[in-house]
């Protein structure tokens, strides 16, 4: 399957921050939260 660009970093961002959740690395799931949310605001403007 494809997925648009803009896509393909949500998902990535979306899986580092499970993996984080997973493995318990706080610093895992603060990055990648962060990252999810700069996207996100990105997207908006």
């Amino acid at each position: 399957f494809e997925l648009q660009e803009s896509e393909q970093t949500r998902i990535i961002l979306k899986i580092l921050l499970y993996a984080g959740i997973i493995i318990r690395d706080p610093q895992i799931v603060q990055a990648a939260a962060s990252e999810v949310q700069q996207n996100e605001i990105n997207q908006k403007s």
